[in-house]
């Protein structure tokens, strides 16, 4: 099943050119805190209707070592149940995009549309079959469904699933970006772009996220391409 998503007003076109690379440095914390990660966040934002973000994803894989030991990594948007800029697994939260890893069942997933749920019954992560390609600006969203509570997941356009008794405070926080778990050798390539990032609450799409940060744990880091700050980049052991 397709759907049209909310306009998301910063692109225009689907070919978005990059702008030139940053420099590099000035975001990263050299502080482990159980995974690298370079995003944007925003806390107790106020988003009862969602949030969306295209992503530009241009490479998503781990070492060998880090397949066999069961890491993963991920380019996506996080939307927390609170406002709580710092997720954890004990948040309520819904995360679609791009995933890398251990998949359901044995074995291990190249990158791969995933989206995934945590709530009062568990983590459970989900992997619809959605094909995607590198290098191409994707829009990811995730929308209130009109049911209290439940909330549904979308990638370029398509509903992947709907989050059910997933219920939170007033407030929400926001993230989107990288997330390497674990796996922080050299051959460990993971990055890509973000734009259009932007929220709905009480009906109404507004572009940005109010209060919104960047922040990163070495190696990993991101920065914006532009002074209008409308695009970042975020890698792990770039370039692509």
């Amino acid at each position: 099943m397709t759907v049209e998503l909310k306009p998301i007003t910063c692109l225009a076109a689907a070919a978005v050119a990059i702008a030139a690379r940053p420099s590099w440095g000035d975001t990263c914390l050299n502080e482990y805190q159980g995974s690298f990660s370079a995003q944007l966040q925003a806390a107790g934002v106020h988003a009862n209707g969602g949030a969306a973000v295209y992503l530009y994803t241009s490479t998503l894989e781990l070492s060998a070592q880090g397949y066999a030991y069961g890491m993963s990594a991920t380019h996506a948007l996080w939307f927390g149940m609170d406002d709580n800029a710092a997720p954890s697994f004990e948040d309520n939260s819904v995360e679609v995009g791009l995933f890398t890893g251990p998949k359901p069942g044995g074995g291990t997933t190249p990158a791969a549309v995933f989206w995934s749920e945590q709530k009062g019954s568990g983590y459970f992560e989900h992997f619809p079959s959605v094909t995607f390609a590198f290098d191409t600006w994707e829009p990811v969203e995730v929308a209130f469904s009109g049911t209290s509570c439940a909330w549904n997941a979308y990638f370029a356009g398509v509903k992947l699933g709907t989050s059910t008794s997933n219920c939170g405070p007033y407030t929400h926080s926001l993230q989107a970006g990288i997330q390497d778990y674990g796996d922080d050798t050299p051959t460990a390539h993971v990055g890509g772009n973000l734009s259009g990032w932007e929220l709905e609450n009480n009906g109404r799409w507004t572009l940005g996220w109010p209060g919104s940060i960047l922040a990163a744990v070495c190696p990993a880091d991101i920065e914006y391409t532009d002074s209008s700050h409308t695009e970042t980049e975020e890698k792990l052991h770039g370039p692509f």
